[in-house]
């Protein structure tokens, strides 16, 4: 079986492995949940839900994640501060498994940040992400915290490719005036999760599938994607 020469790093977040040479463990998936327009919601910005459908989902993806041998990861969205807030206390509740911060607003992601610290669940917490868009609070508030494991997104619009990608995480190249690699350890990152992100109605997926492999090679940290995005 294909091995990487360099050492590669396992991480372990509330018991779900991810890393390693290739075939040492379980590809990890993420299933979202409370995404925009997500059919179990009645109301996004106060973060009202069906919270039978809801639980419904999760124990679903926890059943199929049994049957299939890949662990799972919630990947838990909310659009504001209060709905990230509800979703985290909900998702803390009725699993046990890692979840992650996830948001297109800095300040739903700095409540979640926040929540997570105050009520005992950080260590069970993936901020996503750390990236070149990462604002100053989103970064003090993990600095802040005991979150140790996020994603990194590997976006670099001035430099696309492989070479771009990697560029980001090591020095920020043109784009910012650190690489996202530094920015982590800032924040105490130990548990760091690559995303070579894929760019929709872009370059697809060749380069990022490269950029893996790059990763892997370069550093030996666990590498992911949302590889979904290549046809949207």
């Amino acid at each position: 079986m294909f091995r990487f020469d360099k050492e590669q790093l396992v991480v372990d977040i509330a018991g779900v492995k991810m890393g390693g040479q290739p075939g040492e463990y379980p590809t990890v998936l993420a299933g979202t949940i409370f995404y925009g327009g997500h059919k179990i919601i009645s109301d996004e910005k106060a973060g009202d839900f069906d919270k039978d459908a809801a639980e419904g989902l999760i124990k679903t993806m926890e059943e199929m994640s049994d049957v299939t041998g890949n662990p799972c990861v919630v990947q838990t969205f909310g659009a504001t501060a209060e709905a990230m807030v509800k979703y985290l206390e909900f998702v803390g509740d009725v699993c046990d498994k890692p979840f992650l911060i996830d948001s297109t607003a800095a300040a739903a992601k700095i409540a979640g940040v926040e929540y997570v610290q105050e009520v005992g669940l950080a260590e069970r917490a993936v901020y996503n992400s750390l990236s070149m868009a990462a604002e100053p609070g989103e970064i003090e508030a993990v600095a802040n915290s005991d979150i140790d494991a996020s994603i990194l997104l590997g976006f670099n619009p001035m430099t696309p490719g492989v070479a771009g990608k990697l560029e980001i995480w090591e020095t920020g190249g043109s784009v910012i005036d650190e690489g996202i690699l530094e920015m982590a350890e800032r924040c105490g990152i130990t548990k760091p999760w690559m995303d070579v992100a894929v760019t929709p109605l872009g370059q697809g997926a060749g380069p990022a599938v490269r950029t893996s492999y790059a990763v892997k090679a370069k550093w030996g940290y666990p590498v992911g994607s949302g590889i979904h995005n290549v046809p949207s």
